[in-house]
């Protein structure tokens, strides 16, 4: 008969155990966070809850995306014109993300005038194709070695912004998709990414950094606070939309400092 194992042995036992669940958990976190930037949604409660576990690398991977997307633009444009560049970059961004970004905006759009007809749904589509052709012009207006450096940081604010339109809301009555995010999503996960997106746009745009944290914040406060008024608390399309709105805002706000700049 096996000796049973004394007290040190079990506790040497669960320490190196320990870091196997977390480094699981933490690897499943990781991978459900760059799956919503690529566009996949989270199914299940444990999906979900791995992405709100995920939620402090969202700002990371956005970067690293943002940054593949925007280098090919750079390279591209130093061999044609901005303007024939910036619709095909602004084409790779919605691929990448498998167009999530600009359907949950038709939806989060469509849904705040109650229930969506064709005519609301036909507006909201409008509306994202102004606002993706918005950020072709941007690209555009960027330009030069700023470019890639420009889309990177759009894009890792834009998922940034749907953690801050998450983080503390109230998720909108039947949506159990926000209910289950929104009560995931902790104040280290929050604080986490908040810390990392402003560390990184600091130190990779410096005072042009705090412009940009600056507009993501306020667009994804600004449609949680009509989300709050019109639907009583964020939604699953509101989420990922938010993010959309703010790579918009962002790149329209670097585009408007590198004008600026130019002189």
């Amino acid at each position: 008969m096996a000796p049973e194992p004394s007290q040190a042995d079990r506790a040497a036992t669960g320490a190196a155990g320990a870091p196997s669940g977390g480094a699981a958990a933490i690897a499943r976190a990781l991978r459900a966070a760059f799956a919503f930037a690529t566009g996949r949604m989270p199914v299940g409660a444990d999906e979900i809850a791995d992405l709100a576990r995920g939620a402090m690398f969202l700002p990371a991977i956005g970067l690293a995306l943002g940054l593949a997307v925007g280098a090919i633009a750079a390279a591209a444009a130093a061999r044609a014109p901005a303007l024939a560049i910036a619709p095909a970059a602004v084409a790779l961004l919605v691929a990448v993300q498998r167009a999530a970004p600009a359907a949950a905006t038709v939806d989060a759009i469509a849904s705040l005038r109650g229930e969506p007809g064709g005519v609301v749904v036909a507006l909201a589509s409008l509306a994202v194709a102004a606002a993706l052709a918005t950020e072709a012009v941007a690209i555009a207006l960027v330009g030069g070695p700023a470019l890639a450096l420009a889309v990177g940081l759009a894009v890792m604010l834009g998922r940034w912004a749907s953690v801050v339109h998450a983080y503390g809301s109230l998720p909108a009555p039947d949506d159990p998709f926000a209910a289950a995010l929104v009560g995931g999503v902790e104040f280290r996960e929050f604080a986490i990414a908040s810390v990392s997106a402003m560390a990184l746009a600091l130190g990779l745009a410096n005072a042009v950094g705090v412009v940009l944290v600056v507009t993501a914040a306020a667009v994804a406060i600004a449609l949680r606070i009509a989300l709050h008024r019109a639907r009583g608390g964020v939604t699953r399309a509101s989420i990922v939309a938010s993010g959309l709105a703010a790579e918009t805002a962002t790149l329209v706000a670097a585009a408007a400092v590198a004008r600026l700049l130019a002189g």
